[in-house]
């Protein structure tokens, strides 16, 4: 076993590999999650160290489906991030959908990426697609998962169990991101829609038409350090049309509006509220002058630093929703969000239910509030 061998199971071990049928010297961090579909992490081209000592070698994959699947194979790469091959090097056998590590994708474009590969794959039974992004993970998982409700027609959770169960080692999650997880959620929702809806949701935001409006975000604490708005940082994004691109939309840091922003009349009034018997101690509400026209897919990003504890960044986290499936999970089991007297959504998330430090549960110091809450009006 060479050192290189080595690097690349200690690279991929929460992952299961198939094993080679062509070589016994260098392991592929590949996985065949259905007949027709292969997950892998990210190729590395001949010359680019150190990648190529710990990461899938380009050459080596493209023998491996030459020999198995000759002519008969496309690569969908979803990275966001620069590619380690060309697409000559595959021979053009590529498609890309980019979109941001650790995050879900822009809705759309996650029922694009299901429609495209399943179109591939139905013209000729013996092909197969072979996905991949960074490390194989999350968003190949969340694509894939997508891929298994539309067409296999399972739920989110059996989904990600199977696609578990295909790609990872035991006890390990494939898609364990609490974003990827709720828009994975939204998948199935779509699936159930009539297709008067499905085109309704698609054709609003293939247009371009930004269909929400955020009037405010609430930050609920009952934490003993009694958050300050002059030491919160918020901001809020959502995705450039139906393209994997984040756009800041407003950022408050320190409590106070950027200029720009100021002129754009989209500042806001913070409102700090004491404390109610029974309710929260602290409500730091950023009440919007003029409505956030967004996109239906939104980010929401808070951070605090805490110069009188001496602490530095004590907390750091974020979430992504979709107004328009929150808006309509009330009818459903599955409720998040609840409706206002004026017909506006108010969509509750806990802190245990953001994403941490790149996605993970992880986040840096102390928890500073109980929950979030996103006031906003989806057509």
């Amino acid at each position: 076993m060479t050192i290189t061998s080595i690097l690349r199971t200690l690279h991929s071990i929460q992952n299961q590999s198939l094993p080679q049928a062509f070589s016994s010297y260098n392991q592929l961090d590949i996985s065949q999650i259905t007949s027709q579909i292969l997950v892998c992490s990210e190729p590395v081209s001949t010359g680019k160290l150190p990648s190529i000592w710990y990461k899938n070698s380009l050459n080596e994959l493209i023998k491996y489906l030459n020999f198995n699947h000759p002519n008969k194979w496309l690569i969908v790469n979803l990275q966001q991030e620069p590619s380690q091959y060309e697409d000559c090097q595959v021979f053009g056998n590529v498609v890309h959908h980019p979109f941001p590590d650790h995050q879900p994708p822009p809705f759309v474009m996650f029922v694009k990426i299901v429609k495209t590969i399943h179109r591939y794959l139905s013209e000729d039974g013996d092909r197969i697609v072979l996905i991949h992004c960074k490390a194989g993970k999350g968003r190949s998982g969340t694509v894939v998962c997508g891929y298994l409700m539309n067409y296999y027609h399972i739920g989110a959770d059996e989904a990600n169990r199977y696609y578990s169960a295909k790609r990872m080692r035991w006890g390990m999650t494939g898609v364990s991101i609490h974003s990827q997880q709720r828009y994975l959620g939204y998948f199935e929702q779509w699936t159930k829609m009539g297709k008067l809806e499905q085109i309704k949701v698609m054709g609003n935001a293939v247009a371009g038409k930004k269909m929400m409006k955020v009037y405010g975000i609430r930050v609920i604490d009952r934490s003993f350090l009694e958050l300050d708005p002059k030491d919160l940082r918020v901001s809020v994004w959502d995705y450039y049309d139906t393209r994997g691109e984040m756009r800041l939309v407003w950022k408050a840091e320190g409590g106070y509006q950027g200029e720009q922003q100021q002129q754009q009349q989209q500042a806001a009034r913070v409102e700090r509220c004491g404390v109610t018997e029974g309710g929260p101690k602290n409500v730091v509400y950023y009440r919007f002058k003029q409505p956030l026209y967004t996109n239906c897919d939104v980010r929401i990003v808070l951070g605090n630093r805490n110069a009188r504890w001496g602490l530095g960044l004590v907390d750091h986290c974020g979430f992504w929703f979709h107004g328009y499936f929150e808006k309509n999970k009330e009818k459903t089991k599955t409720k998040t969000s609840t409706t206002e007297s004026s017909g506006n959504t108010v969509f509750s998330i806990a802190h245990r239910e953001t994403d941490g430090y790149c996605g993970s549960g992880i986040r840096p110091g102390l928890q500073l509030f109980e929950r979030v809450e996103v006031v906003y009006y989806c057509k």
